[in-house]
């Protein structure tokens, strides 16, 4: 009886200081504004110069850019959970959801990738005939529909269909590119190999 008298109190101690955690955690510790300072870095931990950073919360949209160490300064943030966004060319578009500033002392530190390193990424897969891997990389690269970005992604993901033995798929990726007006990669070798299989 004693020793489920003491689990009961140790399990109460736990649930107890679990919720002080939690809601330690999402209470806001500072009622004036302050300074979101943070690091933007690349897959080589390389600091990003020159790098959009925008921080969102409902109506409130602040932004700065990164300086040749990487470091960005967004004046006037109160406390509260917000959302990042990261842009530069040659770099994937990145965000970050649900961050949470509580801590006018912390500095936030975030790595984005460039596109040269996921194509090169994407290609050691293809070249190990690990295709699903490749397009799953595909997937994760954030496009605009009407740029040459989108046409690239989805001419990797026709040829990755193809290779896979998946003609559909393959076929569907291609008349995406099709649709495109702008699109400037020759791509008619391909198509008459994938209409020939």
């Amino acid at each position: 009886m004693y020793k489920k008298i003491r689990l009961f109190i140790l399990k109460t101690h736990i649930l107890f200081f679990a919720l002080i955690f939690l809601s330690c955690k999402t209470v806001p510790k500072f009622s004036d504004e302050a300074k979101i300072c943070g690091l933007i870095i690349d897959e080589d931990n390389q600091p990003i110069d020159g790098g959009l950073v925008i921080v969102k919360k409902g109506g409130v949209r602040k932004h700065a850019y990164t300086n040749n160490r990487g470091i960005f300064v967004i004046e006037d943030i109160q406390s509260g959970i917000y959302d990042f966004i990261f842009e530069k060319n040659g770099y994937e578009i990145t965000s970050k959801e649900n961050v949470l500033f509580s801590d006018r002392n912390k500095f936030f530190c975030f790595q984005i990738n460039s596109k040269e390193k996921l194509f090169e990424q994407i290609d050691s897969h293809f070249n190990n005939q690990q295709y699903e891997k490749g397009i799953s990389v595909i997937g994760s690269i954030k496009t605009e529909k009407d740029s040459k970005l989108y046409n690239l992604c989805c001419l990797y993901k026709s040829y990755g269909y193809y290779r896979m033995n998946d003609l559909k798929a393959a076929k569907l990726e291609l008349e995406r590119v099709k649709k495109k007006k702008n699109c400037s990669f020759d791509f008619s070798a391909f198509e008459k190999k994938l209409e020939g299989k």
